[in-house]
């Protein structure tokens, strides 16, 4: 799905196959009521996680990181996987890809919100291609799970998933 569908023409005068006007998916709008209504879990995994990141063009709703710890506030369980980037330090948290790893950590440290940087490793490897590999291959996974609603039924929750294509970062 697109990571922002205005509803105006001509994207409004197009009809549902149900008859109703068409209301075109937004990534970012989606992903944000899907991680507000998370009630039991919400997992991150991703190249990259930018806390800064507004998920709508909306300030009073906050970035990526306040909404996470907010929801960790309330008992979600908030996992968030991120690609260890192997240029990236305390010296230098910007590293050579800009994937914010040690901001991310460094942001959720004292927080509910559990991190976890992600190497990529080849163990079995003479040591310039295991640097190599450990600083040039990464995790690519774009993903975010949460438990969602179930319409019309209040008693049980089902998985909610936005997989692939768009990561959340800048």
């Amino acid at each position: 799905q697109d990571a922002y569908t205005p509803a105006i023409p001509p994207v409004t005068d197009v009809t549902a196959r149900d008859g109703n006007p068409y209301d075109p998916p937004c990534l970012w709008v989606d992903t944000f009521k899907a991680i507000e209504e998370a009630q039991k879990f919400i997992y991150v995994a991703g190249w990259a996680v930018w806390t800064d990141l507004h998920l709508l063009r909306d300030p009073e709703t906050g970035h990526l990181g306040e909404l996470l710890v907010r929801k960790a506030e309330e008992g979600v369980r908030v996992l968030v996987m991120v690609w260890d980037e192997a240029m990236s330090t305390d010296v230098y948290p910007c590293g050579l890809m800009g994937t914010h790893d040690e901001a991310t950590q460094k942001y959720f440290g004292n927080t509910k919100v559990e991190v976890f940087l992600a190497p990529r490793q080849k163990n079995k490897a003479k040591l310039l291609e295991r640097n190599w590999v450990g600083t040039t291959y990464t995790h690519h996974q774009k993903c975010v799970l949460v438990d969602g609603p179930i319409e019309g039924d209040s008693t049980r929750r089902r998985l909610k998933a936005f997989v692939g294509g768009i990561d959340l970062t800048d």
